[in-house]
């Protein structure tokens, strides 16, 4: 880590030095610090339906970001423009909540690989598996046939416990 006039220094002399990789000094918590490392969020997004669609982009941006800065981002990341709203949830048996938008990225204690939903302003709310709160209707019922004592059953109920349906 060097300063700036150090690195244009260093590429005076020794011509070739590789590529440059800037780093901002940020102030965290009333110090300043380097970071030598953005946050890498990762973006999923809502269909029209709103279910969560499985293309998961990242994002990497500043811990000094604000959270509005976080969801443009996002939305050019996903090529999407309109009325979004960023959404994050706290543990993985949560649902999505609504991110507040005026508030740094580190006061809203998101860590490196934490993940962030774009959903419609008008989208239903989303339980933390991804599938819609319950309306009220039965949706039937899946069970298992003549799978037998065979070594394949084991790897068939991974497949199916992981299924929509199951955890339902």
């Amino acid at each position: 880590v060097v300063t700036q006039d150090a690195w244009h220094a260093l590429v005076a002399w020794y011509d070739k030095c590789g590529p440059a990789l800037p780093r901002k000094v940020i102030e965290i918590d009333g110090h300043l610090e380097l970071e030598m490392y953005p946050l890498a969020l990762h973006i999923s997004r809502t269909d029209q339906d709103g279910q969560i669609m499985l293309l998961e982009k990242t994002l990497e941006i500043s811990r000094t970001a604000l959270a509005s800065e976080a969801k443009q981002a996002a939305c050019a990341l996903h090529g999407i423009d309109g009325d979004w709203v960023l959404c994050h949830r706290i543990h993985q048996d949560l649902e999505f909540e609504e991110v507040d938008e005026s508030q740094t990225l580190h006061a809203l204690h998101f860590l490196d690989g934490h993940q962030l939903l774009l959903r419609g302003r008008n989208a239903p709310t989303l339980r933390a598996n991804g599938h819609r709160l319950p309306s009220g209707k039965n949706h039937g019922h899946v069970g298992l046939q003549n799978l037998g004592n065979t070594c394949y059953m084991n790897a068939a109920i991974q497949c199916l416990v992981h299924s929509p349906l199951l955890p339902d």
